[in-house]
């Protein structure tokens, strides 16, 4: 299978006449009973954060089962709700509790969308459950001494077994770029990851803006074409 590749959603436009062809994208947008409108038709790995409460009470039950109906048309679209949950003001048990809930909906309402979890690069294994269709990560280059398939090799010994994927990755170090993408997707590729993602922002101190440096661009050129064609 292929994997996707792509960036954020709110900086597409910035990336895409220099990486052009993408096929997916990561949306941030608020739940709403339709899935987001994707550029150019592209799959999207959609993160949304419901008041877990209500989630749980069953109040946004039709509202999400009404968006994943509406992404019926274009298959292999991925979802997942409150990503980097470690990082809010949640307890783990909650969270295991949404995801079980969110992976019963999607699969009871769908077979062209799935659920999983994505953490931080710290992120273990009582902020998931097993059997979750993936498991994924935002890795970054902190202090532009990380290692990414140390990290990697981490957080994957931290996760039940499924599927992985890089939900956000960069360097804010320019020259560290072409190699670090070059790794996290070497990494990807030999354990049948579905999807790498990076990450812009231009006020970000993880990733900073898009420049469309050469050597990144060249990088992130050849990843999109390997990726497409990983068997």
């Amino acid at each position: 299978m292929a994997m996707w590749f792509g960036c954020n959603q709110n900086h597409y436009e910035d990336v895409a006449p220099d990486v052009p062809n993408m096929t997916m994208v990561r949306s941030f947008k608020p739940l709403a009973d339709t899935w987001p409108e994707m550029p150019d038709g592209l799959h999207s790995l959609w993160s949304i954060r419901p008041d877990p409460q209500e989630l749980l009470a069953g109040q946004h039950d039709q509202t999400i089962i009404n968006a994943l109906q509406s992404a019926s048309a274009l298959p292999g679209n991925l979802l997942t709700a409150w990503h980097e949950a470690e990082q809010a003001s949640l307890s783990a048990t909650t969270v295991q509790q949404v995801h079980a809930h969110m992976l019963e909906l999607v699969h009871d309402n769908t077979t062209s969308v799935r659920y999983g979890a994505v953490l931080t690069q710290g992120g273990r294994a009582r902020w998931v459950i097993p059997g979750l269709d993936f498991y994924g990560i935002d890795i970054y280059d902190l202090h532009e001494t990380t290692d990414p398939s140390t990290t990697l090799d981490r957080f994957n010994s931290r996760m039940p077994r499924g599927k992985r994927l890089v939900a956000e990755t960069n360097s804010s170090a320019v020259p560290h770029r072409p190699a670090w993408f070059r790794e996290v997707y070497s990494w990807l590729a030999a354990r049948g990851g579905i999807a790498m993602l990076t990450f812009w922002n231009p006020s970000g101190p993880l990733s900073g803006p898009w420049d469309g440096d050469a050597a990144t661009k060249y990088a992130l050129n050849r990843i999109k074409h390997d990726a497409r064609l990983l068997a």
